[in-house]
């Protein structure tokens, strides 16, 4: 189980919220963080990029929730790295 923390990096008074998500670990929230910046980095579309990171992160954690993956794991990194 993977624990993320969420947080408005706009808003630095609100406190985060921390997320635990089931069917995936820390260490492959960061490996998929990991392929998503380096497909942003290589890829001409970033469009392409996020999804090719979506599919690989759906087949490291099988088991976890496919809306988990893409709003916690993905979409969250690149708010925050935005």
């Amino acid at each position: 189980m993977a624990r993320i923390e969420c947080r408005l990096s706009n808003k630095p008074k609100i406190p985060s919220v921390w997320v635990k998500i089931d069917g995936i670990t820390d260490a492959q929230v960061k490996e998929a963080r990991t392929y998503l910046d380096a497909l942003c980095a290589k890829e001409g579309q970033i469009s392409d990029a996020v999804a090719k990171a979506y599919i690989h992160a759906t087949e490291i954690a099988p088991t976890a929730n496919p809306s988990d993956l893409w709003q916690h794991v993905i979409y969250r990194h690149l708010l925050a790295e935005g």
